[in-house]
């Protein structure tokens, strides 16, 4: 994912995605996963294959973009309206779009990436709004403070570290 450079707004998502999976502990929960509902064919296909780097075969990039971006607004915490504005000062449950490892918002940012490459291919030019867009709400929502089970403990080291280096044992002395 990092490895595409199409723009400063993918780079800033692909920044946001690698720090929420780092506060998430690069965890990858068996059985967690984004809901199923609207996520476009094209992902069964993709996984029945192997996952493979190229991506699904997609007849129609406009057509996946649109069903990734219903996908994506079908995900969104009730508390954020259809304009994606937060409609009330509580804090929003965003647990459910933040799922991490494989099958979760990895999954969301994958389809972004097959749509920027035909972009930035210049097979497709006239998404480039569309996808721009979709790839800033995306970090925008990347870069909330997930209450996600399990973020709490996978923020801290599994080591105990020293606060300096006498902290650390003294080798022993050659005799």
């Amino acid at each position: 994912l990092v490895t595409a450079e199409f723009d400063i707004a993918w780079t800033a998502c692909t920044a946001a995605f690698a720090r929420l999976q780092a506060k998430l502990g690069f965890q990858d929960p068996k059985g967690a996963h984004l809901p199923l509902s609207l996520r476009p064919e094209e992902y069964p296909v993709w996984f029945k294959y192997g996952r493979q780097s190229a991506g699904p075969p997609i007849r129609s990039h406009e057509s996946f973009l649109r069903r990734l971006g219903a996908w994506w607004w079908s995900m969104q915490p009730a508390s954020r309206g259809s304009d994606g504005r937060l409609r009330s000062s509580a804090a929003a449950d965003w647990s459910k779009i933040l799922t991490p490892g494989q099958n979760g918002i990895y999954l969301v940012l994958c389809g972004l990436l097959w749509v920027g490459i035909a972009i930035f291919e210049a097979e497709e030019q006239s998404l480039l709004a569309d996808w721009s867009a979709l790839v800033d709400d995306v970090a925008w929502v990347l870069q909330r403070d997930p209450d996600v089970p399990g973020a709490a403990e996978s923020a801290s080291p599994k080591k105990r570290l020293g606060n300096s280096l006498s902290a650390r044992p003294k080798k022993r002395a050659k005799v």
